[in-house]
């Protein structure tokens, strides 16, 4: 009985093992299940900063060492210029379970925070991070949010450097801006100080709403300026045909805080590298994923800025452009 009862247990004991190692040497064959990072955009996913910024990511990501499809994968969200569809896709990467959430811009990064304490995010092109409240010093972030993110006006006193260095004879500049926008004051001090010292004075023009575009440029058209500085924003940026029309329009010309300004068909944008945005942006995600802790990893300011030429608007509004602020772009439009 004893002999009987032993081979079928024998047998399956043995058909269990069997399955055991057929089960663990796939797993082996699999390997470890591969990193998940959510990437959240407030962009259009068409658009070609958002087809640029695709582009980079997946360059340095894959010389860091992760290859889409094999180790790593992407859970992408795009607002598609509807920045109330943010929290909700925030929402979506949580669930989804990433193990990291590249945020762009301010609208994405709040809605990221809101959404998860516990998961970390990396801010990319960021501003007034500690006025927000996303970190709590630039030095010590203190929770889950780290990355690159401007704290000063920088950006905007570029702009008015190169705006001078093209046209010499400018003296009275409007600038669109958003007053309401985290860190304004504090780029507005860093602005003022610049226009001073290059004896250009500005015309500021407050735009709470994307409909306050089209009054602030008739009032423009009679204060008699000699440029437009557009200050890239949410609010503005959906306005951005409209106020490029109407420099071209009055033969202005205009400059932007981004590289996309001028190739919309600004005459000038000048603005952080982004590529090196993302490469910095990638060199957090790839500490915390390797296990540092976000507040352990202090926020950066960005390093490098780029200069795009649009030299057919320049053409369109009857400007020649010196010839050393050619060669010194990074990009020149024809």
């Amino acid at each position: 009985m004893k002999r009987r009862s032993l081979v079928p247990w024998l047998a399956c004991a043995t058909w269990s093992a069997t399955c055991c190692l057929a089960q663990g040497g796939a797993r082996a064959e699999r390997g470890p299940a591969p990193l998940r990072i959510g990437w959240l955009s407030p962009s259009r996913e068409d658009s070609g900063e958002a087809l640029q910024g695709r582009r980079l990511l997946h360059e340095w990501l894959r010389r860091a060492g992760y290859d889409e499809g094999r180790n790593l994968q992407v859970e992408r969200r795009y607002a598609e210029g509807d920045l109330t569809r943010l929290p909700a896709l925030a929402q979506e990467l949580v669930q989804s379970e990433v193990d990291l959430i590249i945020a762009l811009m301010n609208d994405a990064i709040a809605a990221a925070r809101q959404a998860t304490p516990r998961i970390p995010i990396v801010m990319l092109g960021g501003r007034a991070p500690v006025d927000l409240g996303f970190v709590d010093s630039m030095a010590r972030p203190g929770a889950n949010v780290t990355g690159v993110a401007s704290v000063s006006g920088d950006a905007v006193a570029r702009a008015l450097q190169v705006l001078k260095e093209a046209v010499p004879s400018v003296r009275r500049v409007a600038v669109l801006f958003n007053g309401r926008h985290p860190g304004a004051p504090r780029a507005g001090l860093v602005t003022d100080r610049m226009a001073l010292s290059l004896g250009v004075q500005l015309e500021p023009f407050d735009i709470a709403r994307a409909q306050d575009v089209g009054p602030s440029l008739r009032r423009i058209a009679v204060r008699r300026v000699d440029a437009l500085l557009v200050v890239d924003d949410p609010v503005i940026d959906p306005r951005r045909p409209d106020i490029l029309s109407f420099a071209r329009r009055y033969g202005l010309v205009s400059i932007g805080t981004t590289r996309q300004f001028a190739e919309a068909g600004g005459m000038l944008g000048v603005g952080p590298d982004r590529a090196h945005l993302i490469e910095r942006t990638v060199a957090f995600a790839d500490r915390i994923l390797r296990g540092t802790r976000p507040q352990d990893l202090p926020v950066e300011e960005p390093q490098r800025y780029g200069l795009i030429v649009n030299l057919t608007t320049a053409g369109q509004i009857g400007r020649e452009l010196p010839r050393q602020l050619l060669r010194r772009a990074d990009e020149v439009i024809e």
